[in-house]
């Protein structure tokens, strides 16, 4: 039986994947470093003034990793990437499912937390039919990190390697690396997907919402904070980035995606995946979708929309003494 190829190396040798993780290392440290025109900047939103819409003083649980299954999450590597950097990072094998501190947060939160579909590679539940402000409410209520666009395709570099390593620091292993990455990027049904923290803005000098055929700037909006049930964003300028939507090869959507994790006109047509491209509508949000009819990273997801097998997964920094203290080889 042959394998399925989902435009990854999968089937090569353990030196071969070795040597293909080095490379993309070597190739994403020599990124250019493009300047930003306008620095990174904490963007207050508007809160709503009916006395009734104010935001409650929510607080936040700490979701206590020491008790979770080492084998259940994956550690993202700190890495800097022009002006944006993340440390160490705990990313969640399995999209986020129910549990009672999930209920306790869906609950005070005013958010859905129930199970709604099952994962393709195995019987785990998670929580669907939620919008991408719901899912990054969930994860941030939790003490979480939502996954940026360029967390997002690290972590999928980090798979396609095959040395991923859980908390304990040991490899996952292949097998493991691949039914994660088949869960992603998989072309099968059932229909499958996960938001992503980026949202997309068109706005005026003033700040405003403004039409695309009208003169603006265009942003990325991401590592959002929640503080009393309001999400705070932080903003940078659109860097430069591929501006048509077509398939490219996933390898080299990962070695040559910008700072920001959008794609450039640097990938190589493919047909990995499906690059859709950031839209000026002010209503574009990230998700990485995936069926029979093939896979995607979507730049222009509705934030209004949702499906039960839409969900998101959780991540949560963590500090580099915790990896592999947990009773596991170094």
């Amino acid at each position: 039986m042959t394998t399925r190829n989902f435009g990854l190396t999968f089937g090569r040798t353990e030196e071969g994947r070795n040597r293909d993780y080095a490379e993309l290392e070597k190739r994403l440290a020599q990124q250019p470093i493009t300047p930003v025109s306008d620095p990174i900047v904490p963007v207050q939103p508007t809160i709503p003034q009916s006395p009734t819409a104010q935001p409650q003083n929510i607080p936040i649980l700490s979701y206590d990793l020491s008790k979770a299954n080492p084998k259940h999450f994956a550690v993202l590597p700190a890495r800097t990437h022009g002006t944006y950097s993340y440390p160490d990072t705990a990313v969640c094998l399995y999209r986020l499912g129910k549990n009672s501190q999930i209920e306790q947060v869906g609950k005070a939160l005013s958010l859905p937390y129930e199970d709604t579909a099952k994962e393709l590679t195995n019987d785990s539940k998670y929580i669907g039919s939620i919008n991408w402000e719901q899912g990054m409410k969930l994860i941030l209520g939790l003490n979480g990190t939502p996954l940026t666009t360029r967390q997002g395709l690290d972590f999928l570099a980090l798979l396609v390697s095959g040395q991923a390593k859980d908390l304990n620091g040991n490899l996952l292993g292949t097998n493991e690396c691949q039914r994660v990455t088949r869960e992603i990027l998989g072309k099968k049904n059932p229909w499958r997907a996960e938001w992503l923290d980026a949202d997309f803005k068109y706005l005026d000098s003033k700040g405003k919402p403004v039409a695309s055929d009208k003169n603006g700037n265009f942003y990325i909006y991401h590592s959002h904070k929640l503080q009393n049930g309001v999400l705070f964003p932080t903003r940078e300028i659109m860097l430069p980035h591929l501006e048509e939507s077509k398939w490219l090869d996933l390898n080299s959507l990962l070695a040559t995606a910008n700072s920001q994790g959008i794609a450039t006109t640097s990938a190589q047509d493919g047909q990995g995946i499906y690059f859709y491209k950031p839209l000026k509508d002010n209503k574009s949000v990230a998700r990485f979708v995936a069926s029979s009819d093939g896979t995607g990273f979507n730049c222009y997801g509705d934030p209004a929309g949702s499906s039960a097998s839409l969900g998101v997964r959780y991540a949560r920094r963590v500090a580099p003494s915790v990896v592999g203290n947990k009773g596991g080889k170094k």
